[in-house]
């Protein structure tokens, strides 16, 4: 499950302040204008192939801004964005030659969040799409889901080199089922429905959280029992 939540800061991002910049005027110092919901998407860029037959293809998610927020104001008053349901990905599991490819997969791919900027110039007769702006990326370890069912949190909008901040952030909230290689796949395998189900769905978004399980202490536990 793929959930793009907020998209927030976006009247910070130097790249949108260059995008709507007319190169023929003096530089302006005041903010640049919030874009409008239909002009913003993010693209979720999961390195993985969809099926055994396309090895070499990614999977690719949109998202679409909401035209308003919870609160039913305008997405566009402030650069901020709320985002609709979550996303799915069927992965296989299992011993088969394309389950093992994807596990040796998510242990050097990546899930890219791209967000682009796209703006509408209007004319006499018809309004058209302008060509995209990158206006910046979020790069999340697959790896991480070889031991851990979740990333959850909020991360800044990086360059194309995914080394500075460009300003903005997107909070996102991935998870699967349970591991693709858990630390102790006997303890997994005795996990209960409770447990997997200790996921708590918010509206609107679809989004999660997770509960922590205290650890326990086997040996105060006995301790005690003495």
């Amino acid at each position: 499950e793929v959930a793009i939540m907020d998209l927030t800061g976006l009247l910070n991002n130097k790249n949108l302040i260059k995008a709507q910049s007319n190169p023929k005027a003096e530089p302006s110092k005041s903010p640049p204008s919030p874009p409008s919901p239909s002009t913003i998407k993010v693209v979720a860029v999961v390195q993985l192939p969809p099926n055994e037959k396309a090895l070499d293809d990614n999977i690719d998610l949109i998202f679409k801004p909401e035209p308003s927020n919870s609160a039913g104001k305008s997405n566009s008053n402030n650069g901020d964005y709320t985002f609709g349901p979550s996303q799915y990905i069927n992965t296989e599991r299992g011993t088969s030659r394309f389950a093992k490819t994807l596990v040796r997969r998510l242990n050097r791919k990546r899930i890219l969040l791209e967000v682009y900027y796209a703006p509408i110039k209007k004319g006499f007769f018809r309004s058209t799409q302008q060509e995209e702006t990158l206006l910046g990326t979020v790069a999340l370890e697959l790896k991480t889901f070889l031991t851990k069912n979740s990333i959850a949190g909020e991360f800044p909008l990086l360059d194309a080199s995914r080394r500075r901040e460009v300003g903005g952030s997107l909070r996102v909230g991935i998870r699967t089922g349970k591991p693709f290689e858990p630390a102790n796949p006997v303890e997994d395998e005795q996990q209960t429905d409770l447990e997997i189900a200790g996921t708590v769905i918010t509206s609107p978004y679809d989004a999660f959280s997770c509960p922590i399980i205290p650890e326990t202490n086997n040996d105060n536990s006995a301790e005690g029992e003495q």
